[in-house]
């Protein structure tokens, strides 16, 4: 798993995107979250999991960067991403992976759900 992110998109750098920062630090994005701005190359919002290092790709260390998701996940509150959709832009769970095969944890989803995000997953190895 090269990339999980939560991810708002549709977006430029500038008032709108302050704008949707604020949202999510109402939301509980807390200090363990990084905040990856829009810039000329990304119409986007990341705030990554964890990004591949070069280390741990068995299916216990993916296991792990999900569980991690899932704890930070469960402290936002969905209303303020809800404003966020309401503004006409996009939220979801973004994954990026080279494995053939995926399972996501029922509790990953439930959280995804709860807070109405899509999860969107990029297979990076399909040319």
């Amino acid at each position: 798993m090269d990339l999980l992110a939560l991810h708002v998109y549709h977006l430029d750098d500038g008032p709108e995107a302050d704008a949707v920062i604020d949202l999510l630090s109402k939301a509980g994005v807390g200090s363990e979250w990084q905040i990856e701005r829009p810039s000329d190359d990304n119409n986007a919002i990341l705030l990554p999991i964890e990004l591949h290092s070069g280390g741990d790709e068995t299916w216990q260390g993916r296991k792990r960067k999900l569980k991690t998701a899932v704890n930070r996940l469960r402290k936002l509150h969905p209303d303020s991403i809800s404003d966020i959709r309401g503004m006409q832009l996009s939220t979801a769970m973004r994954i990026h992976m080279n494995e053939f095969y995926l399972p996501l944890p029922s509790d990953f989803v439930r959280e995804c759900g709860r807070l109405g995000l899509e999860i969107c997953i990029l297979n990076e190895a399909v040319p």
